[in-house]
């Protein structure tokens, strides 16, 4: 397998708001805790993909350290990330026990990961390991701050599984979860000034713009 990326973002530009409680008097930045969420991963179970699973949630676990290292943000308080009002993230969250309608604590960003060979959203659009991907992940849910709070990350089996360079490997998932953290045009748009002021107008105008080469989008 050739160690370039064959990567993908989920470019789901309906991004859901949720209220979450930063408490009264906390002024404070701490590291980021960032919950992996991997009870739909474990699925593909029993499918020869054990070894490549083993493998990914090992890697998930040290990148959330490599994250949580640079970046810090306002800890989640209270009951913790709120269960979304509706499901925007691939129809996920409405088949994830942890959530029960309710919330998940101890975290101030949680993402689902599954290894999906196709994965559909509430449009009816689909994304398919089978276009050559090694992982596709995004943004879901965003706080009132547009902080991003809830994100998927898929794994694309197939092709993963013959990553030899374990390097490569951390580096493809960290890559991902940049995805979610920050690394989106659509959450661009959300930025805010040092006085928590929206960079870009609001409300948020979706228009074509020319690229670089030429297409439009």
């Amino acid at each position: 397998l050739s160690e370039k990326r064959s990567l993908q973002e989920n470019n789901d530009t309906t991004l859901l708001d949720v209220n979450v409680d930063y408490g009264q008097n906390n002024d404070g930045y701490s590291p980021i805790r960032i919950q992996f969420q991997t009870d739909l991963l474990e699925r593909r179970r029993g499918e020869n993909w054990d070894a490549a699973l083993d493998n990914v949630e090992s890697i998930l676990s040290e990148v959330g350290q490599i994250w949580r290292k640079h970046i810090s943000v306002t800890p989640v308080t209270g009951m913790g990330i709120p269960f979304p009002p509706a499901d925007n993230c691939f129809g996920l969250h409405d088949n994830f026990q942890p959530f029960n309608n309710s919330s998940i604590a101890d975290a101030d960003l949680v993402v689902i990961v599954t290894a999906e060979d196709t994965l559909t959203d509430q449009f009816n659009n689909t994304i398919q390991c089978s276009a050559g991907f090694l992982a596709f992940s995004g943004a879901c849910v965003t706080d009132q701050f547009d902080r991003p709070v809830i994100g998927m990350m898929n794994i694309c089996l197939d092709l993963f599984a013959t990553i030899i360079n374990s390097d490569f490997s951390t580096a493809v998932i960290l890559h991902e979860l940049a995805h979610t953290l920050v690394m989106s045009p659509y959450l661009f748009t959300l930025f805010r000034d040092e006085n928590g002021e929206p960079r870009t107008p609001r409300p948020l105008k979706i228009q074509n713009t020319s690229c670089w080469d030429g297409s439009t989008k």
